[in-house]
């Protein structure tokens, strides 16, 4: 009897704290199916050359890269989650405002401080145009993709800790999340379905999509 094949759900991320925040939690959720992580290790929406015009084309050029790298076709793919941060870029350009000296932006709930506030404007435009581009997208060259984003990063979502983390801080909360969930798989579906986590800015729940989906 030959052997059924799982079907592939790719994950694009822009980190590896992504992948050891969720992966461990995820192969439980859906245990028949194959869970993969692609590092884009950077914001596509931010990669320079992209706009909304070529958002899409520049999302599968990722896409055929994992493809090719790990050897699987179109078919393999059961569907794509593109996982981002916002960055803080839905805030209104008059919520950005310059602090001189700064070396770093700060981030509030109501505001965006920045010793280059001209720069940051530009960029939240550009992201926005990129963003409401690819979440309005569900098919990307005949594979099933939804966009989900954090805001205004995954430490802040899951962890509630909205201040300037070093990677090795990033790495701490990643790894004391997955050791928590992968050992409550009930408690994490209610967290990620949880209005409070829906406030901080999970666009798409997972615990959604997964209800939506056909995950046999």
């Amino acid at each position: 009897m030959s052997k059924t094949i799982k079907k592939v759900i790719l994950f694009i991320v822009e980190g590896p704290t992504d992948e050891t925040t969720l992966k461990p939690i995820l192969k439980k959720i859906i245990a028949n199916k194959d869970i993969r992580f692609h590092l884009v290790r950077g914001d596509i929406t931010l990669k320079k050359g992209i706009s909304r015009k070529n958002a899409i084309s520049k999302v599968n050029d990722f896409i055929k890269n994992e493809l090719n790298k790990s050897h699987l076709k179109k078919s393999d793919i059961f569907c794509i989650f593109h996982l981002i941060d916002t960055d803080g870029a839905f805030i209104p350009s008059n919520k950005v405002v310059e602090k001189v000296g700064l070396k770093h932006i700060k981030y509030f709930d109501n505001k965006i401080e920045s010793s280059c506030p001209t720069n940051i404007i530009r960029r939240n435009s550009q992201k926005l145009e990129v963003v409401k581009r690819l979440y309005n997208c569900h098919i990307i060259n005949r594979m099933k993709y939804y966009m989900l984003y954090f805001s205004r990063n995954l430490e802040h979502s899951l962890e509630n800790d909205d201040s300037e983390l070093t990677e090795d801080q990033k790495v701490i909360y990643a790894d004391n999340f997955a050791d928590k969930y992968e050992k409550d798989i009930s408690g994490f579906m209610d967290l990620i379905n949880s209005d409070s986590l829906a406030e901080k800015g999970l666009m798409l729940k997972l615990g959604i999509i997964f209800s939506r989906m056909t995950i046999h």
